[in-house]
């Protein structure tokens, strides 16, 4: 009998081994799953990576570009504000030019309203030829005068300004 349970105790011996190694490769088998997961995961997150770096240089590469139309638009906006004030001063300069010469035009008007008399206009005497021709030689000169201020009042003058 000894040798029957001694046999018998081998048997269970046995069977307790068979069972530790088939838990030993049920949890190698669960393993190996398990890495084909982790290694699908793992590709996942390499690709996810990849485009984040795509990303990341597109972005930059954006930024880059914005910064450049930035400072061109900077540049354009400086270059016309420039020009603007400029014309701007050069506006006032011709509308002062402009009141200069309507107001000239309004003196020249007013004297060539009064009228030329062969006598003074105080006491009534007559007046000397040599008065009377410096008379008309100013009237002349006011009415031509005043001719070049009404073409000077509708034509402004040519300035050195850019056309472009």
């Amino acid at each position: 009998m000894r040798e029957r349970e001694q046999a018998f105790n081998h048997v269970m011996a046995l069977k307790g081994k068979q069972s530790g190694y088939s838990d030993q490769i049920e949890t190698h088998r669960a393993s190996l799953r398990l890495k084909s997961q982790m290694e699908e995961r793992l590709a996942t997150a390499q690709t996810i990576s990849s485009r984040r770096e795509a990303l990341i240089s597109q972005k930059e590469a954006f930024e880059k570009a914005q910064r450049a139309a930035l400072k061109d638009y900077s540049a354009a906006m400086a270059e016309y504000t420039s020009r603007k004030e400029g014309l701007s001063t050069e506006l006032g300069q011709v509308k002062v030019d402009l009141a200069r010469v309507k107001e000239s035009s309004r003196q020249v008007e007013e004297r060539c309203s009064t009228p030329l008399g062969e006598n003074c206009p105080t006491c009534g005497q007559l007046l000397p030829t040599d008065e009377l021709a410096h008379l008309h030689a100013t009237r002349a000169s006011d009415e031509t005068l005043l001719t070049e201020l009404k073409k000077a009042a509708r034509l402004p003058p040519a300035t050195g300004r850019n056309s472009s």
